[in-house]
Formats: structure tokens, C-alpha cells, sequence
């Protein structure tokens, strides 16, 4: 029996993103594609947290949902052309 991942990142690593299920997030004000905003999408994956909260502040419109599966597509795709996954800790 495998360890349960942290986070996304370690479900994708152990071959198990399907079974992965990230916990809430709190909403964030700061403006999409920030530098800010990206470090807090960073943090919430590191955390196992989902990427996007429907109250994230969101110029264009309240925030949709993104499924895990379009994230799992990026970094799979990332992982390959970048010779695999690492650890972040």
C-alpha cells in the first residue's frame, strides 16, 4: 500500500492522479497573472489545495472551475519535456 500524496504533483509521480482529491481553497485578491497569483496557484498545488476558488478576484468574470485533469494534461506534459518530475521540498 503506497503512502497517500501530499499534493497533486506526487499522485502524478506515483502513477495515482486519478485517486487524487485536492482540498479547498481560500479565495485570493490578487490580479490573474500576477506574480502573486501565481505564487499562491503554486502554493495551493504544494498544499493539495485545488488551484482556483470561485471568489479568486477575476477581472473578466467570477473564476471557473478547472478540473484536475486539464492540470494532470500540463504537468505530464511538462514532465516529459523536461526529463521527469522532481521533488519540491
Amino acid at each position: 500500500m503506497h503512502p497517500k500524496p501530499r499534493n497533486l504533483l506526487e499522485a502524478i509521480a506515483s502513477g495515482n492522479e486519478n485517486e487524487f482529491v485536492a482540498t479547498l481553497c481560500e479565495p485570493t485578491q490578487a490580479c490573474p497573472g500576477s506574480e502573486e497569483k501565481v505564487n499562491v496557484i503554486a502554493s495551493r498545488l504544494l498544499l493539495g489545495q485545488e488551484l482556483f476558488h470561485a471568489q479568486d478576484f477575476c477581472e473578466h468574470g467570477p473564476a471557473t472551475h478547472h478540473s484536475n485533469l486539464h492540470l494532470i494534461f500540463h504537468v505530464k506534459l511538462y514532465s516529459r519535456r523536461h526529463g521527469g518530475l522532481r521533488s519540491i521540498d
